[in-house]
């Protein structure tokens, strides 16, 4: 498989990623707490799990902590909105037109809003379930810093920038890290989806 794949393969992601500003618009508006959950050494549905027990014991529902080299990484946060092709179900409105944008794509595993703080970083890593399950990863930058955007993805030692409104389509099952050197958070909606058809071109 490749690394970086074009957006313009993927017409549903590209017409999505027009719409960036009205995404960015929606999590400039959102105001959401965050939760005492971590993603450290949990899969997705771990999470899930622990995110509607939370919900369902009365509490507010938010952003997650990511994980990092020394366990929890509080630079890292996680708004969880699609999961397994459905709304989050704990939204309560929130971010309801972008789901509107997101509601006819399928084949969405997870997608959400991510979140990295100001001069810090996400260790290398991979997801070797994404080849397995023949998904690719999708990153659509929504905030980046107006001067000295210092945001980067780097997949198998190659470089791309995060600039607001270009879209990054990779492959997660190859190493890869991210690194925010610039002096703003970097927001980006964060998809993992299924390579297959009906989200890839007609031949």
């Amino acid at each position: 498989m490749s690394t970086f794949y074009d957006v313009r393969d993927f017409p549903t992601l590209k017409t999505l990623s027009e719409s960036w500003p009205l995404i960015r618009a929606e999590f400039m508006a959102l105001n959401a707490p965050l939760m005492p959950l971590d993603r450290v050494n949990k899969s997705h549905d771990e999470v899930f799990g622990e995110v509607s027990d939370y919900v369902g014991q009365g509490n507010q529902f938010g952003w997650i902590v990511g994980w990092g080299r020394a366990g929890a990484n509080e630079d890292w946060l996680q708004f969880p909105l699609i999961y397994r092709d459905a709304p989050v179900p704990f939204l309560n409105g929130e971010m309801h037109q972008t789901l509107g944008l997101l509601k006819d794509i399928k084949g969405i595993k997870v997608c959400a809003l991510l979140k990295l703080n100001p001069h810090t970083s996400l260790p290398c890593h991979h997801h070797p379930e994404i080849a397995r399950e023949g998904l690719l990863q999708f990153h659509l930058p929504l905030k980046t810093a107006a001067t000295r955007n210092y945001n980067y993805l780097n997949v198998n030692g190659e470089f791309r920038q995060h600039v607001c409104g270009e879209p990054i389509i990779f492959d997660g099952s190859n190493d890869h890290f991210a690194l925010n050197e610039s002096d703003e958070e970097r927001v980006l909606l964060y998809m993992e989806f299924s390579a297959r058809p009906p989200l890839a071109a007609e031949p």
